[in-house]
């Protein structure tokens, strides 16, 4: 098993040493940019520390330690390779799943429906993780924010996910999804920011998603989307001269002379 090292500090000399000397008084670890091990009273050794996979971690999920709110640190940006285990679905008190920015790979398996005390989920910038996005995901009653982005998903957007009332951040862009925009998505009533940009999405926005009325941001461009969205989403922009709504940044594939989105409203239309 691979293993990783540690460097172990023993106390430095603050007060009187045992034999009755007085400690050196170097005051080395006060000045910037000297190293911890050649503190005055401090000695550095190597120690070991394991590597496990999280097949391994999650053989005994009630000895992962968490804080108080159910949440575990220390997951993302570490590297971690290998698929996602079904065994997550046993963690059914754990509220924040971090694996962003690591290199798993594989599909996400269905069985993360079953961690029903779910507020966070983010699973981004996993290039390797492939396959649809699946529908039990709706399950998560409490899930507040779903990052999906960055990753290599197929498929459409499952109608499931409009039963997730409590999202407030929904990111899907730079995948692979594609087909048309979910009806069921107008239920999303809390949510603030979706971004679906540098997808294979067709056809338009639903008019029904005027009912997403707390949104701020909503980024769409780069996909195979052609509509005018004037009618659908400009009332909800701030600016809106009827009132408007919440909506600051909005940004399509607004640009050129012949743009295949029509928008008047739009905020930002990138090249």
């Amino acid at each position: 098993m691979p293993s990783a090292s540690h460097s172990a500090l023993r106390p430095p000399c603050f007060t009187m040493r045992p034999d009755g000397g007085n400690c050196e008084t170097n005051q080395l670890w006060l000045e910037p940019g000297v190293h911890k091990c050649d503190f005055i009273g401090i000695t550095c050794e190597e120690l070991p520390i394991p590597a496990v996979t999280l097949e391994e971690v999650l053989e005994n999920p009630e000895e992962i330690p968490r804080h108080d709110d159910g949440s575990v640190d220390g997951l993302w940006s570490n590297q971690i390779g290998g698929s996602l285990p079904t065994q997550l679905g046993r963690l059914t008190r754990l509220s924040s799943l971090h694996l962003d920015d690591n290199s798993l790979a594989g599909n996400i398996p269905s069985q993360l429906g079953q961690m029903s005390e779910m507020t966070n989920v983010f699973l981004d910038r996993n290039e390797g993780i492939v396959g649809r996005i699946p529908a039990e995901l709706g399950n998560l009653s409490k899930l507040e924010r779903l990052r999906l982005s960055n990753m290599s998903l197929r498929g459409p957007i499952p109608t499931a996910l409009g039963q997730l009332t409590n999202l407030v951040d929904l990111s899907l862009q730079n995948n692979r999804l594609s087909r048309s925009l979910p009806e069921e998505l107008k239920n999303l009533v809390n949510l603030e920011s979706l971004i679906l940009s540098g997808n294979e999405f067709t056809g338009d926005i639903p008019m029904s998603w005027r009912s997403m009325s707390k949104l701020k941001r909503l980024e769409i461009q780069s996909n195979k989307m052609s509509f005018d969205l004037d009618e659908r989403l400009c009332s909800l922009r701030n600016t809106a001269p009827e009132g408007g709504g919440l909506l600051e940044a909005l940004v399509t594939d607004c640009q050129g002379d012949e743009p295949r989105v029509s928008c008047n409203c739009c905020t930002n239309c990138p090249p």
